[in-house]
């Protein structure tokens, strides 16, 4: 996993795509999954992207909550099987096999990434933090994060 220009980059253990890998390059597709750009909090108008950075990595005043480092650690490994699945299920006489298997594919992800924000497991809030929310549980007092977990299938510049 890398992080780059602010986006989490995840490789697939390549061994256990081995057989699937060459449809994937060829087609020239890719998933975005996580917060996608423009996802607003429609009760304050804040950049959702903004604060899921701050919570993901955590800042000066924030401790790091990582649900979505958590939910790559977690399933990276089935989703790479959910692609190699899925592309063996369809055969590769389906021109659209791979934007099918990645479409599935993001939507488990953005499932189980939603699931690690439900999960928990994270640094507490503050006292004081709590107080304001009137809740003490991170990450969930609008769900607007949560609800703005999302996906694309796109091509390799980008367009969906």
């Amino acid at each position: 996993m890398n992080l780059k220009q602010g986006h989490i980059e995840l490789k697939f253990d390549e061994d256990k795509l081995q057989d699937v890998l060459h449809h994937l390059y060829a087609s020239n597709k890719a998933v975005k999954v996580g917060i996608l750009e423009n996802a607003t909090n429609v009760h304050t108008g804040a950049s959702i992207a903004e604060y899921a950075y701050y919570n993901e990595f955590g800042t000066k005043n924030i401790p790091a909550r990582p649900f979505m480092r958590n939910a790559i650690d977690d399933n990276s490994d089935i989703w790479a099987e959910s692609i190699k699945r899925q592309i063996k299920t369809m055969g590769v006489t389906d021109k659209n096999v791979v934007a099918k298997a990645l479409k599935e594919t993001g939507q488990l992800m953005r499932s189980d990434i939603q699931q690690s924000i439900k999960k928990g497991g994270f640094e507490p809030l503050a006292p004081a933090t709590i107080k304001k929310k009137g809740q003490a549980t991170p990450l969930v007092d609008t769900k607007a994060m949560r609800n703005a977990i999302s996906y694309e299938v796109t091509d390799s510049r980008g367009n969906s």
